[in-house]
């Protein structure tokens, strides 16, 4: 009886041990195994190497996080997915949105990358966009007008995602702050206008 007893509790231990396995593993991948100190953020080079742990290390400065944003477009993407495995864009996705979208160039760079991720992930992505355009649509607008292949894009991409039906947003305070902006050029407002209208109406 004492045998089968000790045989129980083997099986037992064995089958919480392969059941913890995962959660062994997912621990260790999300710890980084590099420090900030160790990445050059001015090499794009070093951003594509490490961009898998750059993005699990919690103590990144915002001149840190403003770099690797920019890099964004001249990375290897699928390069970066054989790396890093196929939850890196998940991953990646998860992490920028805990970061602030800054200027006009980190917008202009994540604009670039949009084609990059799909389904879920690309939806986050136009979230944190619409963020921004939400937020700063005079930094919003100067990056769409550098990028403004992705203006139909992102209009539908913004329509789907119902902005004019939210509290406290209105199509014609939009117009006219793009109207009365100092900062925005003609061509610029011309590009805000049109993409306002496009969110509204979806329809080119």
């Amino acid at each position: 009886m004492g045998k089968y007893k000790i045989l129980g509790i083997l099986i037992l231990l064995i089958v919480v041990v392969i059941l913890g396995l995962p959660f062994i593993n997912g621990e260790a991948n999300r710890k980084p195994s590099i420090s900030s100190s160790q990445v050059n953020f001015n090499s794009t080079e070093d951003i594509q190497r490490y961009l898998g742990d750059i993005i699990k290390l919690e103590d990144l400065t915002k001149e840190e996080v403003s770099k690797t944003i920019k890099a964004l477009p001249n990375l290897d993407w699928d390069k970066l997915v054989k790396d890093n495995g196929k939850k890196f864009k998940k991953n990646f996705v998860e992490w920028l949105s805990q970061n602030e979208i800054e200027d006009v160039e980190e917008t202009t760079a994540l604009i670039g990358v949009l084609n990059k991720f799909s389904k879920k992930d690309y939806v986050k992505i136009t979230e944190v966009l619409a963020d921004k355009f939400i937020e700063d649509k005079t930094t919003f607008i100067k990056a769409l007008t550098i990028k403004k292949s992705y203006l139909k894009e992102l209009g539908y991409a913004f329509h789907f995602l119902e902005l004019y039906e939210r509290d406290g947003l209105y199509l014609a305070d939009d117009f006219e702050e793009i109207l009365n902006s100092e900062e925005l050029t003609k061509a610029e407002k011309s590009i805000g206008f049109e993409f306002v209208d496009i969110i509204a109406t979806c329809e080119t």
